[in-house]
């Protein structure tokens, strides 16, 4: 495009127009000398990495902002680019790393910078950021995964679940003559074997309820008295693990939710934060109302969950019992109120789960 073109008028001349078109690009630009020094870039890698130019023109932009790691397997391709005096013959995918310190994947192409005597002045590089692509891939390696194993969840459930019961029976039937005429010694043996049968018929149950959720009939649901419920139903056991058990409520909120399944959310979620403080401490039960949603927190003292946990991953659990389905059916069951979860921690002082409902007034009577 002719820059002495007065047909073009000073707004597309060329250099004008270069400039405009390189720092409006959606791909990220890069300009670094021989060296490795940045000489440019544009506005799409300025708001990736966080820097200004002005900041940071004429330093090493591998020091900058690729990881220690990372950067010998870089220098090498960007020297082998110099010398062969030639593009990279395919993409290169590195992590960098912003100036708040998050990781950023990006795909790199590069080629070399000439003067106009053909004179090696550097590289450009341009890249685009695929931390999206790779995390929907990812996630969908993730789903996968889940789907063959839930399909193996569900054969092991049916195909264990029937002797199960069986066995069940019988051991009942024997404690029952272990007691006559009076309890002998095989009983608390027998009770022992009873209860770890009704464990894993809870685990088989979870497994079954994952696989296969059942549909969720929704109506005015009095919150406060499924909160209370809860709080009433594990009195006992906060009391035996000497954990203060506080409530906080406004007045009677109502939410559009199913009861039972509601108790199961919460129930489920203080049981967690009850397991969390074998030492002893306050659990905290809040409810309150925030225009067109009600906020439920259930907040502990307990040891904290570590940092990039995903603990509505299917079988992750920090227990020494069960098999990681508590929270993912919860999070199936607030999903289908139409709700939110989300939580905070911070290791060795406590976890908060915040569960967010759609709020309903009942009709004045």
């Amino acid at each position: 495009m002719p820059g002495d073109d007065p047909m073009l008028g000073a707004p597309w001349r060329e250099s004008d127009f270069m400039e405009r078109l390189l720092h409006n690009a959606t791909t990220i630009v890069l300009l670094t000398d021989r060296d490795g020094r940045i000489v440019l870039f544009n506005d799409s890698m300025r708001a990736l990495c966080g820097h200004e130019l002005a900041e940071v023109r004429g330093e090493d932009w591998l020091e900058l902002l690729v990881p220690s790691d990372e950067r010998p397997r870089l220098r090498e391709r960007y020297a082998a680019a110099l010398a062969d005096d030639e593009a990279w013959s395919e993409a290169v995918v590195t992590p960098i790393q912003t100036k708040s310190g998050e990781l950023r994947s990006i795909e790199w192409t590069v080629d070399v910078v000439r003067d106009p005597g053909g004179g090696v002045l550097g590289i450009v590089s341009v890249g685009r950021d695929i931390g999206e692509r790779l995390e929907l891939r990812r996630r969908l390696a993730e789903t996968k995964r889940l789907a063959s194993v839930g399909m193996m969840a569900s054969v092991f459930a049916h195909e264990v679940g029937n002797p199960l019961n069986a066995i069940f029976l019988q051991a009942q039937l024997l404690r029952r003559r272990a007691q006559k005429p009076e309890p002998g010694p095989l009983v608390p043996k027998l009770d022992s074997i009873l209860s770890e049968i009704k464990r894993l018929n809870s685990l088989l149950q979870d497994f079954r309820a994952y696989q296969h959720p059942s549909e969720v009939q929704l109506e005015l649901t009095d919150l406060g008295a499924v909160l209370s419920g809860v709080r009433d139903a594990l009195a006992d056991r906060a009391a035996e693990g000497k954990v203060c058990f506080e409530c906080e409520f406004d007045e009677s909120p109502f939410v559009i939710g199913n009861t039972g399944k509601l108790q199961q959310v919460f129930l489920s979620l203080c049981k967690n934060s009850l397991d969390a403080m074998q030492g002893g401490g306050t659990l905290w039960l809040r409810a309150r109302a925030d225009g067109d949603r009600v906020r439920v927190e259930v907040e502990d003292q307990g040891v904290g969950i570590p940092a990039g946990v995903d603990v509505f991953a299917p079988f992750y659990t920090t227990k020494t019992s069960g098999m990681g389905f508590g929270l993912p059916l919860v999070r199936e069951i607030i999903a289908a109120h139409g709700g939110e979860i989300d939580f905070v921690s911070q290791p060795e002082q406590g976890t908060t789960f915040t569960v967010t409902l759609l709020r309903r007034r009942p009709d004045p009577s």
